[in-house]
């Protein structure tokens, strides 16, 4: 655009402004000013951007980000030595930090010319030889624009103003240019100021802008008030008192120096609106989304992070049933519900992803197919005839089979390639820019904030990646640009809510004339400058033109400008909390120095001598700790008071007794069929047993993936299964080693994918060296013992009748035997396979005759003549425990458990004949809570009380087994684990 343009577009005599400039602000907000009607307090960061648009100077900014990429792929261009190797090692942490330096050399007016010779001392430092190296391909502009390799940051912005300045001045146009600014009113002092910008306001006052310093105002403060408390809790109570006890609210100026999650809490008990102010650190929950995607994604696959991907639930907005308004948010899966339940029930068969068509993964996918491909029974319409309504596909079922379809391409068909180079993008990116799609598709015309965050996530991504110039990037560099990408946190805990009171995040921010400030955790936040160039630096960049701003100079015009906004305050009220989610907090050096100020001003209060900082802190006439606040009934904070109720401390009781009877009739939780673990769970406990099948009250799908002795049971079963069918251990035969490893090995990705994760290869050798000699040894000691397999994990269906409250009642005994066998002289045999690294409860309940899965499985067998031989064997430990003394020379068993099936029954019988009637028992936990014992460490009165229940319901020829009260799912929900609420 022409000069001649501009001149047009902004017309002498229109938009003119007076402006109070605070640099000291830096990018946040300067204080309201109301002195003037055309007067707009404005901070360093938005004056440049009002010169840039009066300038005709603005266009599409790149985010952080995208500008590291740019000068990542520079960087990598130019091989400079100076950054060689740490480019090597972490090329996006190296490219911030220089781009940063970069950046800080432009803001303090180097180079005018890039293209120029350096000079002899600016050649002789490695680190400006190396900026000057990169800065030679460096063509400022938008990543629109096909020459630029580097987007514009602040400093560019500055340094583009400032030549623009230069031009007019220079031009002649200075007194013709219409920037539409009458005056400038500096609050910061000359000599604090950067170098450009002295010399920026200077080219302002050459082109007609009146620049004015301002002076420094006396300080306003009739009184400081400091409360200090021991945490959020008690220092966000207090402050809540003080802001129900305000005269005039509309008076008040809140400074939320950090997340206002606990004062709102307190606002809202009393009725007040609250702050909704963000914690200044936090990312935003939407951030979450992209690095689960990644990892759940890239190879090695971790199967539980595919699970949590799976089960991931997103808010959205609800929309009305007529119209488009949405009335409320709602909770949807990533994955649609179909395919979420079907996928993570076969991770939750094998924790792995198989392309084995045998595999619990391939069974799911199958069945989503055969489903999206079935007609969808509807009813003919008068405009549909029935043909086409019996014919139509259910388009939820071809949703989730598609969903599911591309899920299995980036996870198993076509995945993510990771080679020694590290992760290549080109099917990343394919990935990442389905997840976009979906997110859209999620949010339709009226997407939450969640899903914006999200998907705005996954842009920045992937316009990042799209910069950084490589094909190939390893993990860590992957994690870092997601990080780099993620949204800030923009939602409190509770929403900001409209009030009479005026809320800003920095002292700097008080607008003048405000009567009385509350300062909301008045701490240090930490964010300190620090020297970026050491003395030889700062002496190469003067001698190029360069004037390097030291970073005492930078903390001098922060601290000045916060000074600034709390001496324009009549009453201060700062509440401080010592400690923030357990780490120690020191307060502001802003209210550091404006007590000194005040305590030199008033010297009624603390006398004419000088005072030492930490006797003016900890003086009466300042200090006012929470804990002192609060005397009998009355609270009180310098003229403040009120009457509060001191509500002694509650201490939530723990129960008493677990165990629930309810008056009514709980047939319909009876059972239609029956397994062991059922059956185990009822003999334990029968509360559980209720909460579980009963109610089907579990753990989410996300959470049953198996893991550790779970996982490794179900990989050796398998492969014990394998070896079976395929013939390698049938009738006699005892497979090889190399016959178990080789099953072992193809059986591990669908089984136990964790043993496949970095850092998992002992892990693996040692399962793996644990099932070759144990599984060696099963088939062998079977042989010797003239015992021949005949099947493995065969299916067994049986009815039994029990007498249920007078009634009988037929319900069907289901299960899997995981090996079954035949002596020669015809006897059968059933072995169960554990893999456990406690062997002694087995054999604890063989030598007591309470081994009720052998007994159960021994029914099953349907040979009323025979008692089989049963077994079980310990995989990890290899060997049996049985009541056979020529499997098992240790036993001590009283006999074979198949005498114990009448007991079983009778318990059976008599546990859901109680719970039919309402009595739903917890024994072990009420033992434990009688006891006054904790869950885990079982004490002798704990063991004694417990031993007399079994004792009893021996005598009534019942069984009664001790329940391991610190595996149960159910233990934190019966609150002996501390937690009563």
């Amino acid at each position: 655009m022409s000069t001649c343009d501009l001149a047009r577009a902004f017309p002498q005599g229109k938009d003119v402004m007076r402006i109070i400039l605070s640099h000291g602000v830096g990018h946040a907000a300067a204080p309201n000013a109301a002195s003037h009607p055309d007067q707009t307090a404005l901070s360093s960061s938005a004056f440049l951007a009002l010169l840039r648009t009066r300038l005709g100077l603005t266009g599409p900014d790149a985010g952080s980000p995208q500008r590291t990429a740019q000068y990542r792929a520079l960087m990598a261009t130019v091989g400079h030595p100076w950054y060689r190797d740490s480019f090597a090692l972490d090329p996006w942490n190296t490219a911030r930090t220089v781009l940063n330096l970069r950046d800080d050399a432009i803001a303090a007016g180097w180079p005018h010319d890039p293209h120029a010779a350096p000079t002899e001392g600016a050649a002789a430092q490695p680190r400006l030889a190396a900026l000057a190296a990169v800065e030679e391909l460096v063509v400022v502009g938008s990543p629109r624009q096909t020459r630029a390799t580097l987007a514009p940051g602040p400093a560019d912005h500055l340094r583009d103003v400032l030549d623009h300045l230069r031009r007019l001045v220079d031009g002649g146009h200075a007194s013709s240019w219409p920037l539409g600014i009458e005056r400038v009113d500096v609050a910061d002092a000359r000599g604090d100021l950067p170098s450009l910008w002295r010399t920026l306001l200077d080219l302002l006052a050459d082109c007609g802008v009146d620049i004015a310093w301002t002076e420094e105002a006396p300080l306003a403060l009739a009184d400081l008030t400091v409360s200090r408390g021991r945490d959020e809790w008690s220092t966000a109570e207090s402050a809540a008192r003080f802001l129900a006890t305000a005269p005039d609210p509309s008076a008040v100026v809140i400074i939320a120096g950090d997340d206002t999650a606990v004062l709102d809490q307190q606002l809202r008990r009393r009725g007040l609106p609250t702050v909704g102010a963000t914690p200044t650190t936090a990312a935003d929950p939407a951030a979450q989304l992209l690095p689960l995607f990644l990892t759940a994604l890239i190879p090695p696959l971790d199967v539980h992070r595919i699970a949590e991907l799976l089960a991931l639930r997103i808010t959205t907005d609800a929309e009305a049933e007529a119209g488009t308004q949405p009335t409320a948010t709602r909770s949807v899966g990533l994955v649609p519900s179909a395919a979420r339940n079907a996928l993570l029930q076969a991770l939750g068969q094998e924790a792995g992803i198989s392309s084995d068509p045998e595999s619990a993964w391939m069974r799911a996918l199958e069945d989503l197919r055969t489903a999206a491909e079935a007609p969808l029974a509807t009813e003919p319409t008068e405009t549909e005839p029935p043909a086409v309504a019996a014919t139509a596909p259910d388009p939820r079922a071809q949703s989730a089979w598609a969903i599911a379809q591309t899920l299995d391409e980036f996870l198993r068909t076509d995945p993510v390639r990771v080679t020694d180079a590290g992760v290549h993008l080109d099917r990343l990116i394919t990935a990442v820019d389905w997840l976009g799609d979906r997110l859209r598709r999620l949010g339709g015309a009226r997407p939450s904030r969640y899903l914006t965050a999200a998907a705005a996530h996954v842009s920045s991504f992937l316009q990042t990646i799209d910069l950084v110039g490589t094909d190939t990037l390893v993990v860590r560099e992957l994690d870092d640009i997601v990080e780099a990408c993620a949204p800030a946190a923009t939602a409190a805990a509770a929403p900001a809510e409209a009030a009479p009171w005026t809320v800003v995040t920095a002292p700097s921010q008080v607008p003048v004339g405000a009567d009385t400030v509350l300062w909301w955790s008045a701490h240090n936040n930490g964010a300190s400058a620090r020297e970026l160039w050491d003395p030889h630096e700062i002496a190469a960049l003067s001698a190029t033109g360069a004037t390097v701003t030291p970073a005492a100079q930078h903390e001098r015009l922060a601290q000045a400008a916060a000074l600034r906004g709390l001496s324009r305050a009549t009453h201060v009220c700062a509440f401080h909390a010592e400690t923030v989610g357990g780490q120690e907090r020191h307060l502001h050096p802003a209210l550091v120095h404006l007590a000194g100020r005040f305590a030199q001003t008033r010297t009624d209060l603390f006398g004419e001598t000088a005072r030492a900082v930490h006797d003016v802190l900890s003086s009466p006439a300042l200090a006012h700790p929470i804990p002192t606040q609060t005397q009998g009934q009355t609270w009180s904070l310098r003229d403040r008071s009120l009457d509060v109720a001191v509500v002694p401390q509650q201490i939530p009781a723990p129960p008493t007794r677990v165990s629930r009877s309810l008056s009514g009739d709980f047939t319909h939780l009876l059972p239609e069929r029956l397994s062991f673990t059922q059956i185990d769970r009822l003999l334990r406990d029968p509360l559980s047993w209720t909460l579980r099948y009963g109610l089907n009250l579990s753990a989410g799908l996300g959470a049953l993936v198996p893991t550790d002795n779970r996982m490794l049971g179900l990989l050796v079963h398998a492969v014990v299964e394998h070896l079976v069918v395929s013939g390698a251990a049938d009738d006699g035969a005892v497979p090889t080693r190399s016959d178990v490893q080789e099953v072992f090995d193809r059986f591990v990705p669908r089984f136990a994918s964790e043993l496949l994760l970095p850092g998992s290869r002992a892990r693996l050798e040692s399962v793996r060296t644990t099932t070759l000699d144990s599984l060696t040894e099963l088939f062998r000691t079977l042989a010797d013992r003239g015992l021949h397999v005949t099947g493995a994990e065969s299916e067994f269906r049986s009815e039994i009748t029990l007498d249920i409250a007078g009634v009988p009642r037929t319900i069907e005994l289901t299960g899997f035997r995981d090996l079954d066998a035949q002596l020669t002289d015809g006897r059968p045999a059933v072995i169960d396979l554990k893999w456990t690294y406690s062997p002694r409860t087995y054999r604890e309940a063989v030598n007591e005759g309470e081994a009720v899965q052998l007994s159960i499985y021994s029914q099953a067998l349907d040979r009323p003549d025979t008692a089989p031989l049963t077994a079980y064997y310990m995989l990890k430990q290899a060997v049996f425990v049985s009541a056979d003394q020529e499997l098992d020379r240790e036993s001590r068993a009283p006999g074979d458990p198949a005498h114990l099936w009448p007991r079983i029954r009778k318990s059976v019988a008599h546990t859901l004949t109680h719970i039919s009637q309402g009595t739903f028992d917890a024994p072990a936990a009420d033992t434990y809570l009688a006891t006054d014992t904790g869950v885990g460490h079982e004490k002798k009165p704990f063991n004694k009380a417990l031993a007399a229940l079994r004792d009893a319901a021996q005598v009534d020829g019942r069984l009664l087994i001790q329940e391991r009260q610190q595996y149960s799912d159910f233990t934190r929900l019966y609150g002996l684990l501390g937690d009563y609420s």
